[in-house]
């Protein structure tokens, strides 16, 4: 274990309003950034040397946090527990917790509960023949969205098929209230009360069909969407369509895969395939750069935000916490 005490460094924030583009970014005109930087070793705060593929919380201040060497790890009184790896050795792709339980979801889409405080790992029986692609928990329930349009509810041990549809993301919004991304752009949602007659087709995005690789719920923005082309798009009830936030379009800084979409009553937080964070405030896109050491602008994996923190997963396996009221980020 290379992190048995965890010390809380402070980085001090710096190059406020500069303007650069990332070098690995495919961007066609520059953005505004903010770098942050920390002036220690990441080496030995790394959880296994591979990068954070998913973080999560189980309660205030207890945060969960996987990687791409399948790896788990609780953060619990300021030092990291190992719960051990997954046993198909595969990188952990998602978690879910539910009522202290842990829903591990793996590359090779196998999904394991998994108790903490045992820290067993199990293969559900009943998922053990499924192959998911994406799991969605609230309440008591766990939505798993299937390969070849298979999608099931889990709830209480039992386990409820779903109507098909060929789904590449999910966001619970409540227990009887569900929106799922497609493969060719489109956005569905279905409520409880309407399993029985499949998935409602709310809004698809003008010329735009490919995937839709994320999903989350904005207090201002409503539902917002992570798209294959570098784009975060609201969903507009008015217009039943998808429509690009940002003046300009975050594409036009950064064109990959939107994997992570947060938000909070006054920004939208994502991380693209180019391994950047991007903060959306006031109608404008800005790249916050992250600098740990010697590494500048580190490459970020992985983001989830819990109260007045933003915890961010990065590509060496560190996990940070940005306090969003005292703009100071702390390494974990």
């Amino acid at each position: 274990m290379h992190v048995n005490k965890i010390l809380l460094i402070l980085l001090s924030a710096c190059t406020l309003n500069s303007f650069a583009v990332s070098g690995s970014s495919p961007a066609t005109m520059s953005t505004p950034s903010r770098a942050h930087t920390a002036g220690v070793s990441q080496q030995n705060k790394s959880l296994d040397h591979s990068p954070v593929t998913t973080l999560n919380t189980i309660s205030t201040g207890v945060i969960l946090a996987s990687t791409e060497r399948g790896g788990l790890f609780l953060y619990r009184n300021q030092r990291w527990t190992s719960l051990g790896n997954s046993p198909d050795g595969q990188q952990i792709y998602r978690t879910a917790v539910l009522d202290g339980v842990i829903y591990v979801l793996t590359a090779s889409n196998i999904l394991y509960q998994v108790n903490p405080s045992a820290k067993k790992w199990q293969l559900l029986p009943i998922t053990k023949n499924l192959k998911i692609w994406d799991i969605a928990a609230t309440g008591d329930l766990v939505y798993l969205a299937g390969s070849n349009g298979d999608n099931y509810l889990l709830q209480k041990g039992k386990l409820k098929k779903l109507p098909s549809l060929e789904i590449k993301s999910l966001y619970a919004v409540s227990e009887h209230e569900v929106y799922a991304g497609d493969a060719s752009g489109q956005l569905y949602r279905f409520t409880g009360k309407l399993l029985d007659k499949g998935w409602k087709k709310e809004a698809s995005l003008d010329g735009y069909n490919k995937p839709i690789w994320s999903i989350n719920k904005s207090p201002v923005e409503g539902i917002i969407a992570g798209t294959d082309n570098g784009n975060v798009v609201k969903y507009d009830k008015d217009t039943n369509s998808l429509q690009p936030i940002g003046n300009p379009i975050l594409s036009q800084f950064d064109n990959s895969k939107v994997w992570y979409l947060q938000a909070d009553s006054e920004n939208i937080y994502t991380v693209t395939d180019n391994g950047s964070l991007f903060v959306y405030h006031d109608g404008y896109w800005k790249k916050h750069a992250i600098n740990i050491a010697n590494e500048t602008d580190c490459k970020i994996w992985s983001i989830y935000i819990s109260g007045k923190t933003l915890y961010i997963g990065t590509e060496s396996g560190v996990v940070l916490a940005y306090n969003l009221v005292t703009d100071k980020i702390s390494i974990l």
